[in-house]
């Protein structure tokens, strides 16, 4: 059903889940889908967990004054509450297999974006992707690469589920989410990165393969590029994806941190740029140099000559 990009009737339907810890991420998200495409072009279904009716409030005005749309679901914790927690995940993660089942059944294709991501280009190319009769496009997860839990041996078969196109009726039809979540609960002893290897389980070889630059994962990211080569990497993806070294949290070590920084600050949330960090803390101010000296080396290779000459004499 591939849209015309020029067509300002016809829009993209983006779904996101979230709970209060994620808030400053989600306005971050939403900003860049709202500077990334025109009035009208964005619908966003937000399935939300501990966001107070005033927040709700605050995030249709800021949605509404571009022009799009959000709505707003709620979903029974209990139904996902059974599910096993691992790491810093809270139950929200689980919030993506219910999508298909709140959003209105005219909706044909849905763009799924974790909370950690933001949008650097417009998302017409995703949402426009040939699904090959497949039910899901995704990414190849390229620092888990394998999961033997679920009988994944091959590198190339285990998706990132953190940015994915959906063609609702082919998930509803294979009922992707009553076999995810069954599995779910059958075998909570396989289950290392919550629903994603659930649904990788399900969708085990009946995904459709995306490009890298659909979900520029930290994975992806050399370490030793410049800033112009980061910049010429972030103008031909899509969608980045903060997995692994989030931006606000101080020590992160993602090259691509100022442009979460970039969009949160141009949606007008925070005044200040450290109290953009959810940990911020006097002394991790010698940890936070280091870091941005590091950078400073890549991003000058007069230096990084210079030091490989040193070393090599």
């Amino acid at each position: 059903m591939a849209a015309d990009q020029g067509n300002p009737v016809e829009r993209i339907h983006i779904a996101v889940g979230f709970d209060e810890n994620y808030l400053h991420p989600v306005y971050s998200l939403i900003s860049s889908l709202i500077i990334h495409h025109r009035a009208g072009q964005v619908e966003i279904h937000a399935l939300t967990q501990g966001i107070t009716e005033k927040e709700k409030f605050n995030m249709t005005e800021f949605v509404g004054h571009s022009g799009n749309r959000i709505s707003f679901y709620t979903l029974d914790r209990s139904l996902v509450s059974q599910f096993v927690l691992t790491s810093q995940w809270t139950s929200a993660v689980y919030y993506r297999l219910f999508f298909t089942s709140l959003i209105p059944e005219k909706i044909q294709r849905l763009i799924y974006l974790d909370s950690d991501t933001v949008v650097t280009n417009s998302l017409w190319p995703l949402y426009n992707v040939a699904m090959d009769d497949f039910p899901v496009a995704a990414v190849f997860d390229n620092y888990v690469k394998t999961q033997p839990l679920i009988n994944i041996f091959e590198e190339g078969e285990y998706f990132n589920s953190g940015v994915m196109l959906i063609d609702v009726e082919k998930w509803k039809a294979q009922k992707i989410s009553e076999q995810a979540c069954e599995y779910l609960q059958q075998y909570p002893q396989n289950i290392l990165f919550v629903d994603q290897c659930a649904l990788n389980k399900v969708l085990r070889s009946k995904w459709k393969k995306l490009d890298f630059r659909f979900n520029l994962m930290y994975s992806c990211l050399p370490e030793d590029l410049s800033k112009k080569q980061m910049r010429g990497l972030v103008k031909n993806s899509v969608v980045v994806h903060y997995t692994l070294q989030r931006p606000w949290h101080m020590l992160c070590k993602n090259r691509l941190r100022n442009l979460y920084f970039y969009y949160i600050k141009r949606a007008g949330v925070i005044k200040l740029p450290w109290l953009g960090y959810s940990d911020f803390e006097i002394k991790k101010i010698p940890a936070w140099i280091k870091i941005r000296l590091q950078d400073f080396y890549f991003d000058v290779p007069v230096l990084r000559k210079f030091w490989r000459f040193i070393h090599i004499r």
